[in-house]
C-alpha cells in the first residue's frame, strides 16, 4: 500500500518509533524488503534507483560519533520530521536517542548491501554443486534481505507498537 512519507513519519514519531528505509537496486532485494514489511506489518521506505547503485556507500572505518547537540538543536528549532542517512552500522542506543532527538527515518542501505553479499558468497558453493541453479540463488538473497528487513524494523519499533 502506498502512502505519504509526511504522514508515516509524524505518524512513527508520535508512537515513539521511526521509519526504515531501504535501497533497492533490484526487484529481488525490494521484494525482500516488502516480504519482511508485511510480515512486520510495518511500512517502510522502498528507495529504487540504479543511479546510486555505485555510489559512495560503505561501511564505517570506526564507530560513527553523532553530533547530538547539533541534532537537539535542529528538534527544538522545528516540527519537522528528521532523516538520518548513513545509519548502517549504527548501535540501537545511538538509534534510540536518534529517535529521541526527532529522528523519525533512517536510511539504510550498507547493512543490506554486507547482508546480501554474505548470504550468496556462502551459497554460491552450494549452488554451483547443485546445478547452477539461480533461482534459488535468488531465494537466498530475497530470505536474507527479508530476515536483516525485519530485524531492522524491530530494532526501529523497539517499543513494540506497528504502524
Amino acid at each position: 500500500m502506498r502512502a505519504r512519507l509526511p504522514d508515516l513519519a509524524v505518524a512513527a514519531r508520535a508512537r515513539g518509533a521511526a521509519l526504515a528505509a531501504f535501497t533497492c537496486y533490484d526487484l529481488t532485494t525490494a521484494t525482500g524488503v516488502v516480504t519482511a514489511a508485511q510480515d512486520a506489518e510495518s511500512p517502510v521506505v522502498l528507495l529504487v534507483s540504479s543511479v546510486t547503485a555505485s555510489g559512495p556507500h560503505g561501511s564505517y572505518s570506526a564507530a560513527p560519533q553523532l553530533d547530538w547537540s547539533r541534532m537537539d538543536a535542529i528538534r527544538a528549532a522545528t516540527d519537522v520530521p528528521l532523516v538520518l542517512h548513513g545509519a548502517s552500522g549504527l548501535a540501537s542506543t545511538d538509534r534510540d536517542r536518534a529517535v529521541s532527538a526527532g529522528v523519525c527515518k533512517f536510511n539504510i542501505n550498507t547493512e543490506l548491501r554486507q547482508t546480501v553479499f554474505d548470504a550468496v558468497s556462502g551459497a554460491v558453493h552450494a549452488e554451483q554443486q547443485r546445478g547452477l541453479d539461480l533461482n534459488s540463488l535468488l531465494g537466498t538473497w530475497r530470505s536474507a534481505v527479508a530476515h536483516r528487513v525485519f530485524t531492522a524494523i524491530g530494532d526501529l519499533n523497539s517499543n513494540g507498537v506497528s504502524a
